[in-house]
This record gives structure tokens, sequence and C-alpha cells, in this order.
């Protein structure tokens, strides 16, 4: 970097496309030594939303898979036609990582708008800023992944240029459609949305008519792009379902097919003050759990907070007029912290959830460089800018770029060896897992149906309109009804099928269904071959070793519930109910399915995402415990219910915070 950069003109288009290819090109190097992401929610909703992106199942299939059924598929549509395309896995991957890098273009494009509010010597400052923004941990471990949060981020990013630019107020409410557009493709945009109609409402100055009139335009534009990217879906859900969101506040729209509640994303949220304030510290630590479900440290968020509260006390300092006047000229364009802060906020009060904020911490680059430019003097900014990427790059690299689950490249991006008398005869398929192996979907006979009994977030009641929505689904192939379940072992255990049929019939025998273990045929998963060729074998060979996985398909035969079954269940729930009367607003929604095994029962509450309660009926224990949690803490026992329930104190276990180090085995964990 030479002080003759900071004099030159904006880059032409043809530095700029250069830029963004060497970008595209880092990306796709990343993506293929990262691997094929074979990650858990692939497997249970990914592909089902793809495949349906092209056609919806609402008539056919209920819950196929879990409550995340019900996205709009639209996002879902460039990595259908990718998997369309006939390209093999590796060439899907670069794909994936070529339409990703088009966050890397905006980012720059963003930097370019932030420049021109710099003094000339310090816009070099933005190089590492945009760098760190395009390297941010997030980005970099759902980069050329089948997760949807990086497409659906090159419309954010796309609307904050836009805000940005100061040519005329149309760049404003193509801004604003922008963004309803990104809420209206994941609604966990609507954060963005919201950021970005603030930001336009405070920074359109003078406020009066003419202001309220472009601030009612603004908002109109995002309804319209909100609308173009989901009225179809919404209007589809509404028909189908009976409701345009489903099953997303329901407790409004009263859907008889959900229970009426309105739905939190709370995992990540912080529970207390303290945590609030140690979140961006946190954030720094090579753990899982702490704002995504794998480790992604970065340093930015607390970087740029301490810097920012450094910014804001020198400002207050400074807020005479005559120490205005000295001060130095403002690296910060206002629009660009409005957003930022609101974004932020948003964030934090809807989910805290990394993945769902992925324009925001690639947006943590430039902002960092600004404020390091407007607290140091030149030299010291730019020392600081370019040690803070260092330790950002080092920080990644020892923690390692963590992917959900990194497979080898393989022809196909799910090898699945399914019989063929599934692929050419209809079936009604129950999935029994709490990951729904729903991509089965799209190998089965087309006119099958496919329902998810047991998610992760939610069950089917056997009771009332859900639950006769499932046996008419189930009648519609009565002679050919199928359960489906993957094989899943304590470390160190094979059962057989027949045991294996045998503890899943308990799961069946609330809906007056059995598993026929005679009937059992197996799917292969990922047994397949690496893709050869030199060069994807020297990364195959440092990629895990492949991990076939079996899924069991059995016929399903009509069955009378077992009477002590049925006692067994009425007794744990009667305990789980009296708990949630205790402590209405830890589990709920309330009265949630019991399910269970015959000795361990079970319910899981969603508010808190998840909040889950086992009744243990030998050794007459009661527990609860958070999803992603290593530790289950005992409330109770049952021989003395009445005592240490009235003693419980309501509160989430471990204080709400997931990943806790200390392991507990499976069969403690309970049936999941």
């Amino acid at each position: 970097m030479t002080k003759s950069f900071a004099r030159m003109p904006p880059p032409s288009t043809m530095r700029l496309t250069l830029a963004w290819l060497v970008a595209a090109v880092a990306y796709v190097a990343l993506t293929l030594v990262f691997g094929r992401d074979v990650n858990w929610d692939l497997l249970n909703y990914h592909d089902y939303l793809a495949f349906t992106s092209t056609g919806d199942r609402l008539d056919r299939d209920f819950f196929p898979a879990g409550i995340q059924s019900y996205q709009n598929p639209l996002i879902y549509a460039p990595f259908e036609a990718l998997l369309r395309s006939g390209l093999n896995s590796a060439g899907i991957g670069v794909g994936l990582a070529l339409i990703h890098s088009a966050n890397a273009l905006l980012l720059m494009l963003i930097c370019m708008e932030l420049a021109r509010s710099l003094p000339p010597e310090q816009r070099r400052l933005l190089i590492p800023g945009f760098l760190l923004g395009a390297t941010s941990p997030i980005f970099l471990s759902h980069l050329g992944s089948t997760f949807v949060d990086p497409t659906a981020s090159v419309a954010v990013l796309a609307s904050v240029w836009l805000l940005l630019r100061r040519e005329h107020w149309t760049l404003a409410l193509a801004a604003a459609g922008l963004a309803g557009f990104a809420a209206g493709l994941k609604l966990t945009n609507i954060a963005f949305a919201a950021a970005l109609g603030l930001t336009l409402a405070i920074c359109r100055r003078p406020y009066g008519w003419r202001w309220a009139w472009e601030t009612a335009a603004a908002a109109a534009a995002m309804v319209i792009g909100f609308l173009v990217a989901y009225a179809h879906w919404g209007a589809i859900l509404s028909s189908e379902l009976g409701n345009p969101i489903f099953p997303l506040l329901n407790g409004a729209f009263k859907s008889p097919l959900f229970a009426p509640y309105d739905g939190n994303i709370v995992r990540f949220i912080p529970q207390e003050p303290a945590d609030l304030l140690a979140f961006p510290f946190r954030i720094l630590q090579h753990n899982s759990w702490i704002y995504v479900e794998v480790a992604a440290p970065d340093l930015l968020p607390a970087a740029v907070s301490v810097l920012a509260a450094a910014s804001l006390l020198i400002y207050v300092a400074r807020r005479s007029p005559a120490k205005v006047a000295d001060a130095q000229p403002s690296a910060s364009p206002e629009r660009f912290w409005v957003f930022l802060a609101a974004a932020a906020l948003t964030w934090l009060a809807t989910s805290s959830n990394g993945r769902y904020a992925l324009p925001l911490f690639m947006l943590l680059g430039p902002a960092f460089a600004l404020l390091v430019g407007r607290l140091f003097p030149l030299k010291a900014a730019g020392i600081a800018a370019v040690v803070a990427l260092v330790l950002q790059w080092f920080n990644t690299y020892s923690a390692g770029v963590e992917r959900w689950g990194a497979q080898r490249w393989t022809e196909a991006w799910i090898p699945v060896e399914l019989p063929r008398q599934h692929r050419s005869l209809p079936g009604a398929y129950v999935s029994l897992d709490a990951q729904s192996q729903s991509y089965l979907v799209r190998h089965l006979h087309p006119d099958s149906t496919y329902i998810n009994l047991i998610g992760s977030h939610h069950s089917i009641p056997s009771q009332g309109p859900a639950f006769a929505r499932f046996q008419r689904l189930l009648m519609r192939h009565p002679e050919r009804a199928f359960a489906v379940f993957k094989e899943a072992p304590l470390p160190g255990t094979r059962p057989s099928v027949r045991t294996m049929a045998e503890q899943k019939s308990a799961l069946l025998d609330r809906v007056g269904l059995r598993i026929d273990a005679s009937s059992c045929s197996i799917v292969r998963i990922d047994n397949a071959k690496p893709l050869p060729g030199k060069l994807i074998e020297v990364v195959n060979r440092q990629l895990p070793p492949q991990r076939s996985r079996r899924i069991f398909i059995c016929r399903l035969t009509p069955a009378p519930p077992s009477p002590d079954l049925k006692q067994r269940r009425n007794a744990a729930s009667a305990v789980m109910t009296t708990l949630e009367a205790r402590c209405p607003d830890l589990f709920y929604p309330p009265g949630p399915q019991t399910e269970g095994l015959g000795t361990q029962w079970y319910r899981s509450y969603t508010k808190y995402d998840n909040v889950l309660v086992s009744v243990h009926l030998e050794d007459r224990t009661v527990r609860y415990w958070l999803t992603g949690q290593g530790k289950v803490k005992v409330i109770g026992r049952l021989d003395s219910w009445a005592r240490d329930l009235a003693t419980f104190d309501c509160s989430l276990p471990e204080r709400g915070r997931r990943g806790v180090a200390s392991i507990t085995t499976l069969h403690d964990m309970g049936p999941l």
C-alpha cells in the first residue's frame, strides 16, 4: 500500500471485476479444501426444501422435514438447479462458492462508498477492513455449504450498498425493496429489514411532511419486496394449512394443525444482563454453542464493541462546539453506523444466532477499519488494522473452520442406495427420528407420502386435527405404510434390526401402529467412492474418512395400543404437567406430545429452543436440559416429587448456556 493509492480514482469496472475474481477463486479453493458439507440440517430439511422449490408437496406430506418444512423454498432453488445440472458434488460446491462470492463483491462496493467519507490518506485502511469482513469465520464456515444464509445475505448487502449511496432517493427505495425481498426469502432477515427501515427514517432529514411521505414510500417498497419473494408461498400455506407463515405466529393465525404458539428463536440469546455484556467476548472463545452450533471464534465483535464505546466517550467529551470544531473529520458515515447498531440490536433481540447474521459479521470488518482510523493516528491505525487481520486469520486457522459434517467429494452430494421397490411403487413413509431423513423424498416414488411423526422441535399429537390429517395421509397407501429410522447404536454396540424395530414400535404405539421387523430393508447413505482425479484425490486425503450410514425402512402394521404403555405414558405426562403449572414460562407451550420407550418418557418445550424434560421410571428421577447441553440436571425424584417441585426455582439449566463441557452418556441424555 502506498500513499499514491489513497489518491487514486475509484476502481474501474475492470479492476473491480478482477478483485472479485480473485475473491471468487479463493472462495472456490477454500470450499474444495473444506469438503462436501453433509450437515445435520441438510439431511433434516435442506435437501427437501431444494427438491420442493420446483413444486410443493403440501397435499402429500405433513411435517416431512419437521417445522422447517414450511420455509419459503424459493431460496433453495439455486442449490436444486445445481443438483439437477449433472455436476458432481465438487462442481456443485464450486457453484455454491461462486454464488456466495457475490457477498465479497458487494462488500467491496460498500467499502468504496464508505471511502468517500474518509480523508484521502485514510482510505487504504479499508483494504484490511474488507479482508476482515470477507474472511469472517462465521461466513467461511458456511461458504460452499447447503446453508442458504450466504445466498440470502447477498440481497441484504446489496440493500446496504444502495442505502449508503446518495445520488437519488430512488436508491433508498430500491434498498428498502431489496431488504424486504431478503426478508421474504428467509424470515430471519426481517431483523435487517427493520434495521434498514429505521435507518432510513432516522437519517432522512429534515423531518416534516416530505420526510413522512418518503418514509411511507420506503415502507411500501419494503412490503412490495417482501411480497415479491413470499406472497406466492404464503398464499399456498394459508390455503392448505391455515397460516401464511405456518407454523410461526400461530397464536395469531390459529391454524388447527399446530399449537397456538408464536414461536421463538432464543437458542443463543443471552438471558441475563451480565451474559449480554460478556457476549462479544465469549465469541472469541474456541468453543461451540456460543453464537452458532460449531466453533467460529471471531475477535471483531469484542474489538468493535470496545472501540465503539471509546469513540462514543470521546464524542461526548468533545461535544461542545469549540471542541467539535477541533475534532478530526468524522470517519463514520451516519447511515452505516445507524444501520450497524440497529442491525446488531435487532439480531441480539430476535435470535443472537450467528448464522442469521452473516451480513452483520462481514460489515464488522470495515467498521473496525473506520474506528481505528477515527481513534488513532494514521500509521498506528494502519498497524492496528493489519495486526487485527493477522490475529483473526491465525485465530481462525488455529481453531479450524468447522463444517457441520465435512465429507470427501463424491459423485452425488448425498449418495443414496435405495431398494428398487421404494423407487417404483408409492407408499406412506413415517419418519421416527429427530433428524427427519427427508432427503429420501427425492428418491421415492413421486406419489409417496412422507411424514415426520417425531421431529426435533415438534411431534404430531395423537389427537385433534393434526392427528386426523396424519391418519388421512397414511390411508393414501394403506397397504404400503413404512417406518423410517436410522441406525443409532450406543458406542461399542450394534443391536439387531429386530431390537431396534421393537424400540421404535414403542414410539408408534400411541398411533396404533407397529413395525414388522421381518420386512426391514436397508438404505445405505454415503456408501460411495470418492471422486477420481489427482487434484481431488489430494483434497480428499486431508478430509475425514468416508462415513457411511444405514437407514431402515420397515413395513407398518395396525396394532392396538398397549394398556401398559398407555398407563406409563399417562403417569409420566401427569408429572410433566405439574412442572408446566409450576413454571409456565419455562415449560412452554404447555402440553406437547409425550414420547418415550417404556421406562423413559420426555417432552420437548420449544420456547427456549428446546427445554427437554425426561421422567425415568426405573430410577424414579425427573431431569431437564437444553438442546446443545452435555449436562443433565435432576429436578427431583418421584418418591418426593411434591417437596422437590416446591423447591424447584424454574431457572434455565446452566443459566441458558449451551455446549457445557461435561459429557454425559446417550443413556443419561434420554431417548433422543
